[in-house]
């Protein structure tokens, strides 16, 4: 099993952490095993960032369907990823990454955001141009 890389943008020290589950089924990111690349979720995040920079991206789990023990390897790299690169903020896109982020009590040190995941919005058609405007003042700020 692949694991997907971790997406750099222009990364200096204290990154903004884009955190989001696990790569999609529909994933065109195979071809290239980068997150957050090849659908409409992937899409919609990388025309928000693209002219950022301090920005990472990454998920809970960087492994396609993903077995027990690969979630709980993936739940340990992003904690150790966490760690080493200290980010001022972390930005949860969806339930998941945000419990994990309070289960290991990291929102205690570091400032956590929650936000709904990019593929609801965007399926359900939930009011996606006040999502896009409060995921780039969480990326400003």
């Amino acid at each position: 099993m692949k694991k997907f890389e971790k997406k750099r943008i222009r990364v200096s020290s204290k990154p903004i952490m884009i955190i989001g589950v696990k790569p999609g089924k529909q994933r065109m990111g195979e071809r290239t095993y980068k997150v957050w690349e090849g659908n409409r979720s992937g899409d919609f995040i990388n025309n928000i960032v693209k002219d950022l920079k301090n920005i990472l991206l990454t998920n809970v789990c960087n492994y396609k369907d993903p077995t027990p023990p690969k979630r709980t390897l993936g739940i340990y790299e992003l904690i150790s990823d966490i760690k080493i690169n200290k980010p001022r903020k972390i930005i949860c896109l969806g339930k998941h990454p945000f419990n994990i982020v309070k289960q290991y009590k990291l929102d205690e040190k570091f400032k956590t955001v929650k936000l709904l995941h990019p593929s609801y919005v965007l399926r359900f058609n939930k009011d996606v141009k006040n999502y896009r405007k409060k995921l780039i003042y969480h990326l400003k700020k």
